[in-house]
């Protein structure tokens, strides 16, 4: 039996595209014990085609059907048969495949076959393919390379053997012994040639195996290999039995010792039983043909035996004595007038002899004549004491069975009355029927019935105990992780724990009982609290649904503007281009206020890509499809219901894709080309003048930014000062044209992935140039808002829970509106936007017991 487990990892890349699942590695793996596969052991198959153009993939996929049918239906128990004709028959139906074709569709097929059966490993191999064996440290190349041995690089030009090329082809037979830690790849001949020796030795003998597999993609992108195939068998180690007590390989060997155990217990009691019912037909044969037929002849002397020379009679068998036939046939009358023959010849042989001689009989010396001696007696254990009731009920069950089919055969017809007084027979048949040991049955089964429920009692106890006892260690863990002196040290027992709870809830039977439940939902409460004090995590629990869009259009942009309670929601849709308004809490789909082809003063608006609200106007902006063309503003005047428009100059030099990022401060615009980054205005934030669209625009940043690199920002807020938001976090602050702080935000795990920056608008200016307004930093990677103060210190992680039936997985914007406790947050995810009360900060680990550590981040001014 095999002591690992297999791992496997592979990729393909067709036509320069990577695929996850190669469909030119094909393995087939046992569904029950009972299966061919688990008989034959596990194969693996790699086909490469030599001509990927003519039909490759069809002659692939005919390969490999062909290889793994033929080699489990084979009835020949050797393995290296079933491949050699499993790739024979491959070769003849890919002959056939290619006579029916045309010349330049004709193709030939290399095949590496693989198959682990226990510890074994069989290779099958028809060139063009590849397969590497890593084994306890060394590497074998199946074929070996020739440019690992010095000499040139292998030819490209197909092998004489390749299947489909003749009806002849003879594959490479190789063998080799696998343990856990060994390493199988399978690789197709185009990337075997770019392998180096000494990159095959560190990837397959020293790294893991993921690892190595994102290596080998590595260089195959690097030698720009448009079709490469690879497959990586990991064995791993099995757990320990003995590690874990509730483990399935424990309780699997622990089962195995409990089955001998019963197996060796039950076979002792079988052999029992038919040693004594053996034992009892041999004695009590009731076959009278078994009887002597012959008298033993009378000796012509008798020998006058020394009582003292008499020890030989304790050496001589004794049995039982039989009854015995007469000579000869009598005739029925020569009974006649007797009662009984039997008694005649018993009285005969009862009759004192008469002693003729005239010597004086000799002393007997008794003390001379010697005593039988027993075997000593060996005294039983414990355990054949307690199982000896046992076993002699078992044997009286199994005797009774036995003679179950004799005893019930009908009775001989009884004898006449006169026959019946004479009490003796020529022959021994037993004709009484034997008992049924009823009360012994019933003890038996009231034992076995006691036992049973006793060992169910105990099996019950010690479940409870083992299952207290994890219970027990997950608190452990808790608290550890509660009293750590330090964030990293709560966080690594915070995982173990996780670990830990996970196999718990695994558990179907821990899971089944509410009590067991109810603690296990209270110790994951209590983690994931503990881990969101540390994480300054905060799940978002109460979202609430506010709208959908009538199309499953993304939404690109959002504003939220307070109006007595009720707050109105503007935003685009980034493929049709529409601007949607809606009213919190009212009925009905969102209303299209600007889309694509509205007339404004006659001329035809384009896709709308930019809203803002400027001087607490509604002002949107749109993106024509013309290079060329210039994009225009809209006014939308509330009183009319109706929009203005205005022509941008110099945005006709705007990249469309992505679109600039514009935002507006006292009526004029600020336009940030995200696209534009190898030109002189590439990083420049420029400046429309309030009234002055039909200008050029001015660039505003008047001084050097110094090491903060405006090329690199992903997204711009503006509240009087500029904000400028770089993928990792980091905001620069200016004023002025001019870089006055940078704020970078601490190190989480997973890494910050930026992409929208919103900040919280305040009430006075006083409070804004007390930095006391938060950054809502957009992480739609890892589906999260992060909250941070203008010291850099992170707030909270707003997340939603893992349990939760909403996924930020397409999260666009974010929005903040309100102040104090009653601040609302609103999420742009996809074709939704969603709302709640933002959620206070968690508290400190130090008030769960613990001692936090949350690093801070130090303000660094520019010169």
């Amino acid at each position: 039996m095999s002591r690992y487990k297999l791992q496997t990892y592979q990729f393909g890349i067709v036509n320069g595209l990577r695929q996850d699942v190669s469909d030119r590695i094909n393995s087939a793996m046992p569904n029950n014990l009972f299966a061919p596969e688990a008989r034959k052991g596990h194969l693996f198959v790699l086909t490469d085609a030599v001509n990927e153009g003519a039909r490759g993939k069809e002659a692939c996929d005919l390969v490999t059907q062909t290889v793994i049918k033929t080699f489990y239906a084979d009835t020949s128990f050797s393995i290296t048969s079933g491949l050699r004709n499993a790739l024979k028959a491959a070769n003849t139906a890919l002959y056939e495949f290619n006579f029916k074709a045309a010349h330049h569709q004709k193709t030939a097929v290399g095949c590496t076959c693989a198959v682990l059966r226990n510890n074994d490993l069989y290779i099958a191999q028809v060139q063009p393919t590849q397969a590497y064996v890593a084994h306890r440290g060394q590497l074998r190349a199946l074929p070996t390379n020739p440019s690992w041995q010095g000499n040139v690089s292998s030819s490209t030009i197909m092998p004489p053997n390749a299947l489909g090329t003749s009806l002849f082809s003879e594959p490479e037979m190789f063998r080799n012994v696998v343990e856990a830690g060994d390493m199988l790849v399978l690789c197709s001949s185009r990337l075997a040639r770019v392998l180096g020796r000494a990159d095959a030795e560190r990837m397959f003998c020293l790294s893991e195996a993921a690892a190595s597999l994102e290596e080998l993609y590595a260089i195959a992108r690097r030698n720009s290999l448009n079709e490469a195939h690879v497959a990586l068998i990991d064995m791993l180690p099995f757990v320990d039995p003995n590690s874990e007590l509730l483990s399935a390989e424990g309780l699997a060997e622990r089962g195995k010792a409990a089955a001998s155990v019963v197996g060796e217990w039950i076979s002792d009691v079988t052999a029992n039983a038919a040693l004594m019912v053996r034992r009892e037909k041999d004695d009590e044969t009731g076959d009278p043909s078994s009887a002597i037929d012959e008298l033993p002849p009378m000796p012509a002397e008798l020998e006058d035996v020394d009582p003292r020379d008499m020890g030989w009679l304790n050496e001589r068998p004794r049995y039982r004595p039989r009854s015995l036939r007469d000579a000869e046939q009598w005739l029925p009358s020569a009974y006649l007038g007797e009662t009984s023959m039997v008694a005649a010849i018993q009285a005969a042989s009862s009759a004192p002899s008469i002693d003729l001689t005239d010597m004086e009989p000799l002393p007997v010396d008794f003390a001379a004549v010697p005593v039988p001696q027993r075997d000593p007696v060996v005294p039983l254990t414990g355990w054949q004491k307690f199982i000896a009731p046992f076993r002699y009920l078992l044997a009286a069950i199994v005797t009774y069975i036995a003679n179950f089919g004799r005893n019930s055969r009908p009775m001989a017809p009884p004898l006449p009355r006169f026959a019946q007084a004479r009490g003796g027979d020529l022959s021994y048949r037993r004709s009484r029927r034997r008992n049924i040991p009823w009360t012994l049955i019933a003890l038996l089964i009231v034992l076995v019935g006691g036992g049973w429920f006793y060992v169910q009692d105990r099996r019950t106890q010690n479940t409870e105990a083992a299952y207290q006892d994890s219970l027990n260690v997950a608190n452990a863990k808790f608290e550890t992780a509660v009293k750590a002196t330090d964030d990293r040290s709560a966080l690594e027992e915070l995982g173990e724990l996780d670990t830990h709870l996970e196999t718990l809830a695994s558990d179907q039977g821990y899971m089944s009982n509410p009590t067991r439940k109810a603690d296990y939902l209270a110790l994951r409460k209590k983690s994931d609290n503990l881990r969101a004090s540390i994480d300054r995590t905060s799940f978002l629990t109460d979202l609430k649904l506010v709208t959908t869009m009538p199309t499953s259009d993304t939404i690109g942009k959002l504003i939220v503007t307070p109006n007595t309670g009720k707050n109105d929601l503007y935003f685009i849709g980034t493929e049709n281009g529409a601007l949607y308004s809606y009213t919190e809490g009212s009925s009905g789909q969102p209303i299209s206020l600007l889309k694509d082809g509205d007339e404004i003063a006659g001329l035809p608006a384009a896709p709308i890509r930019s809203v803002m609200l400027r001087e607490g106007e509604l002002a949107a902006i749109d993106a024509p499809p013309n290079l060329n063309a210039q994009s225009n503003i809209y006014f939308y005047l509330r009183d009319t219901k109706t929009w203005v428009s205005r022509t941008i100059q110099g945005s006709e030099l705007w990249t469309r894709q992505p679109f600039p990022d514009i935002e507006t401060y006292g009526g004029g615009l600020y336009v940030y080309d995200l696209g534009r980054t190898d030109s002189a205005t590439a990083g420049e934030i420029l400046r429309y003048r309030s009234g002055e669209f039909a200008n050029l625009p001015e660039n505003w940043i008047t001084e050097s930014t110094g090491d903060f690199n405006t090329k690199a920002v992903v997204d711009i807020a503006i509240d009087g000062r500029i904000y400028m938001l770089q993928p990792d976090g980091t905001v620069g602050i200016f004023e002025g044209g001019s870089l006055i702080d940078t704020v970078s935000v601490p190190a989480l795990d997973p890494p910050l992935r930026a992409r929208r920056l919103f900040v919280e608008q305040e009430v006075s200016a006083e409070t804004f140039r007390d930095n006391q307004g938060h950054f809502f930093i957009v992480d739609a990677v890892n589906q999260r808002v992060i909250e941070v103060n203008r010291q850099g210190e992170i707030i909270q992680q707003l997340k939603v829970p893992s349990t939760s039936t909403i996924k930020l997985e397409l999260l666009n914007d974010v929005a903040v509106v309100g102040s104090g406790s009653s601040k609302m947050l609103y999420l742009a995810n996809s074709n939704r936007i969603y709302s709640m009360v933002l959620p206070s900060p968690p508290p400190p680990r130090e008030s769960l017991g613990g001692t936090t550590t949350t690093p801070t981040v130090q303000i660094t001014p520019t010169p």
